[in-house]
């Protein structure tokens, strides 16, 4: 999730250009959400950045969970050496 807003007013020349330097700062948050509809449970962690050691440690809290199988998004971090040495399956979301 990511959010940036803008509303600015500054003194110019009629007609003028004004230029104005900006400085953007992106602020990001990443959410792992689960869903287990037999028992009707939700599991969520959130993360800063999202790099496959942070990744693994939420597979294996989840695998302690019960959690046996996954679909994600073929992202990068999915592909990770650290997540591939957690024994969950994972199904690739198109």
């Amino acid at each position: 999730m990511g959010l940036l807003g803008q509303s600015r007013r500054v003194w110019g020349k009629r007609g003028g250009k004004v230029r104005q330097r900006v400085e953007l700062r992106y602020e990001w948050a990443h959410l792992i959400l689960g869903v287990d509809p037999i028992k009707k449970r939700l599991m969520w962690a959130w993360f800063e950045r999202m790099r496959g050691v942070e990744l693994a440690e939420v597979l294996r809290r989840c695998k302690a969970q019960g959690v046996v199988g996954l679909v994600w998004d073929n992202a990068a971090f999915h592909r990770s050496r650290a997540v591939g040495e957690v024994d969950v399956s994972a199904a690739a979301f198109p």
